[in-house]
């Protein structure tokens, strides 16, 4: 067994549905929280030793608002104890990572709904937050007081 085939154990166990890639090394879902829905990824580093979990927003950040977006994600960042949030600058895509180190062990189904669950939650968290200052209702300050108070 591989962790792409535990993780793929873990989400049947949730009855939660996925599909493997083309390609086969990652598995596509999809989540729907109180505050929106959006798509998740699972890969694997290429020597199998970590599994990463990412939940990854629709709305790509327009080039003018990035700043303001990284710093909202910046603030985020720094009272998070697992996991972290990312931009890509070249093209705005937000996305919410955690991960686990499994050494040469598959991941068991108990750190499988750690990774998962963490990160979910915190992205349906912040999502008010982030949607707030995308779309210039909030400061990075607000946002993030809004949502850690």
């Amino acid at each position: 067994m591989s962790n792409l085939d535990a993780m793929t154990a873990f989400f049947a166990a949730e009855n939660w549905a996925c599909e493997p890639s083309a390609d086969g090394d990652m598995l596509h879902t999809r989540f729907k929280g109180s505050n929106g829905e959006w798509r998740c990824l699972v890969q694997t580093s290429p020597d199998g030793t970590r599994v990463m979990f990412y939940s990854i927003l629709g709305n790509n950040v327009p080039p003018p608002q990035r700043a303001v977006v990284a710093e909202l994600l910046t603030r985020a960042n720094y009272g998070l104890i697992l996991g972290n949030w990312e931009m890509d600058f070249s093209d705005g895509e937000v996305r919410y990572k955690t991960s686990a180190f499994t050494g040469a062990e598959d991941i068991s189904p108990e750190n499988a709904a750690a990774l998962c669950f963490t990160n979910i939650l915190t992205t349906d968290r912040y999502l008010p937050a982030l949607m707030g200052v995308l779309f210039g209702q909030l400061s990075p300050e607000e946002a993030i007081a809004n949502v850690e108070g």
